[in-house]
């Protein structure tokens, strides 16, 4: 885990994205961090792997990603 990973994770909090209804795409997370489509695809594959982040319901074509249990409490450990 490094920053960006923490960013990815702080992003979808913000959003309040806690459920697939509320889910926001890789899009969506791009325009905030301005990272490149390829580095945001690795982290957030990395993520989901690691059950920090799961899929939400598509939006048209693209998937879409919201934060687990398990990252919420990560954020709380690591963020205060």
């Amino acid at each position: 885990m490094d920053k960006l990973d923490y960013a990815i994770l702080n992003v979808l909090q913000e959003n309040q994205c806690f459920r697939k209804i509320q889910a926001i795409t890789r899009n969506d997370i791009m325009k905030v961090l301005e990272v490149k489509k390829v580095t945001l695809h690795r982290r957030l594959n990395q993520l989901l792997m690691s059950g920090l982040i799961d899929n939400g319901l598509h939006e048209g074509r693209e998937h879409t990603y919201y934060v687990t249990d398990a990252g919420i409490k990560l954020l709380e450990e690591e963020l205060g």
